[in-house]
């Protein structure tokens, strides 16, 4: 920092210095700056700043003309931003991203953040002038669009390849009965992975917006068992601490909750109409801890002799896919299953 100076020539040359250094780090940032006054109804700008709007003249904006260069389907929620900034009860901020249609008829996308700054205290704060920057992301936003149209078309194939496998399941077991139970279970998986793929699928919207919630387990459990809750919603009660989950893990735990409300239902808590399954989901540490106990369900003699192809799959999904591991205990009372999973995992 140069050393104080009461000198009117060498404050002079401090103060060139450091517009000088200010100008050199905005442009190696690639940032316009400018400056709003509602009071003086003016929008000035640096050079770049004019040079991203389209706007080589250094004649200042009217507040009303720039409005007019931004994309009508942004300009209302702008204006909003801009007078929320200057409200003397708030704190000055401002920050957005919007398109903006320069003079030469091209749209870019403009990210810009700013503050109010105010002077008076009390009833007399006002704001005088939103000082900020902008910066075109033009590019950036195209990517992000071109990649949200391969998302979608990559989850309208996997969809597409969902249904084709399905189908080709059901015909090829049309001729052979013996077969039909085993192709109803597999039918019963592929559409729990379905299922998962459309829950955790960010909804992406036609400008390449993710518009969907974070995706969790409880949300994820309550898709996957909702059909089971149909003879009741006390059936299966699910409690599970907040915990986002990627789609990867989604897939995996899919399959295990699947496989696990199916043996409920032909052989647990679910086969008769008293019994219920509760699930609680807790966060401990690194670790992601599920808890499934069955209740009210016929009486358990013994852990069964062997395991099946559905309680292998799920062991291999939890060890393998996951991380983690699953354990049975065969309670007298009710199967009760622990299955831990490390939470890094669990979010990729």
């Amino acid at each position: 920092m140069p050393p104080h100076t009461t000198d009117p020539a060498a404050l002079s040359a401090q103060l060139e210095e450091s517009a000088h250094l200010l100008e050199l780090a905005v442009e190696a940032a690639d940032l316009g700056l400018w400056w709003l006054s509602l009071e003086a109804d003016t929008l000035k700008g640096s050079p770049r700043c004019r040079r991203i709007i389209g706007f080589p003249s250094e004649a200042p904006l009217s507040y009303r003309q720039w409005l007019a260069m931004l994309h009508p389907d942004d300009r209302d929620e702008n204006h909003r931003l801009v007078q929320a900034a200057f409200d003397p009860a708030g704190d000055g901020g401002y920050r957005t991203a919007y398109r903006l249609l320069r003079p030469d008829g091209q749209v870019i996308w403009i990210a810009a953040m700013g503050q109010v700054e105010f002077a008076g205290e009390g009833a007399a704060r006002r704001g005088l002038q939103l000082v900020g920057t902008f910066r075109d992301i033009t590019a950036a936003r195209q990517d992000e669009e071109a990649r949200a149209l391969l998302t979608r078309e990559l989850s309208h194939r996997i969809k597409n390849i969902f249904a084709v496998v399905t189908s080709m399941v059901s015909l090829s077991a049309r001729d052979y009965p013996e077969a039909k139970p085993y192709a109803r279970e597999l039918r019963e998986r592929i559409d729990a992975l379905s299922r998962a793929h459309d829950y955790v699928r960010p909804h992406v919207t036609e400008d390449g917006a993710s518009g969907g919630a974070t995706t969790t387990v409880q949300g994820l459990l309550d898709e996957l068992l909702a059909p089971y809750r149909a003879t009741g919603p006390d059936r299966i009660r699910i409690r599970c601490t907040e915990a986002a989950i990627g789609e990867r893990s989604a897939t995996a735990l899919a399959l295990i909750v699947h496989e696990q409300a199916t043996n409920a239902v032909k052989y647990g808590a679910l086969a008769v109409p008293e019994g219920m399954v509760r699930i609680d989901g807790t966060r401990d540490g690194d670790t992601y801890r599920l808890r499934w106990r069955e209740e009210g369900g016929p009486p358990i003699e013994r852990a069964p002799d062997r395991q099946g192809f559905g309680t292998v799959l799920a062991a291999r999904s939890a060890r393998d896919q996951l991380g983690g591991a699953i354990a049975y205990e065969w309670a007298a009372t009710g199967l009760v299953i622990a299955i831990d999973l490390p939470v890094e995992t669990l979010e990729s």
